[in-house]
């Protein structure tokens, strides 16, 4: 049983999705139905872990958001605009292999740490985006139909119709624990760009 999985650094939430009923509803279409279904359940993942962790008022997040991004963006400037002269940088490595760090862990501590703070302000900055949509009231619902969206295309793209598209994406949501858009705009926004293929 194959699965995709989400759990929180504090262990506080985990959520996971069991792909196999997703490779079954796309089976049948032009598409790599493993990868998909590994798509697919990393997309529910986030949806199911923006449902534990409500976004905060936007106006104390983005506050607190501001600030962290300037800490990081003033730490990654830093860390890759800044070259020590040679004694400095053997200081620095001298002091990692006393501390017990092998040679090329020592020479790579700096970049690793370079990749971590690229990331983490990779990932504030993606939070301070999504802070800054649900700031009208309804992040589930934009995030639920965007998901439809994309399932539907990405299936149209794998030669599906736009109403059997619309069908399997209803279905794959369903096997992810994430509630079927049923207004008549979330339908037509999921039918938008290709139309019916007959």
């Amino acid at each position: 049983m194959s699965r995709v999985s989400l759990t929180s650094v504090s262990g506080k939430f985990h959520t996971e999705i069991d792909t196999a009923p997703i490779v079954g509803i796309v089976a049948s279409l032009n598409i790599d139905s493993a990868k998909f279904a590994e798509w697919v359940g990393a997309m529910a993942c986030e949806y199911h872990a923006g449902e534990h962790y409500k976004t905060p008022p936007a106006k104390a997040a983005d506050r607190e958001l501001k600030s962290y991004i300037n800490a990081l963006a003033t730490v990654e400037k830093i860390l890759f605009g800044y070259s020590f002269q040679s004694e400095a940088e053997s200081g620095i490595i001298h002091q990692l292999l006393s501390n017990g760090a092998g040679l090329q862990e020592a020479v790579n501590s700096r970049k690793a740490l370079r990749d971590t703070i690229k990331q983490e302000l990779a990932v504030a900055r993606r939070v301070q985006e999504i802070t800054k949509k649900s700031a009208g009231g309804r992040p589930k619902a934009t995030w639920r139909h965007e998901i439809l969206n994309r399932i539907v295309l990405t299936l149209q793209e794998a030669g599906a119709t736009a109403a059997d598209a619309r069908d399997r994406a209803e279905r794959v949501l369903v096997a992810c624990r994430i509630t079927v858009p049923s207004s008549e705009r979330a339908i037509r926004h999921a039918q938008r760009s290709k139309g019916d293929k007959k």
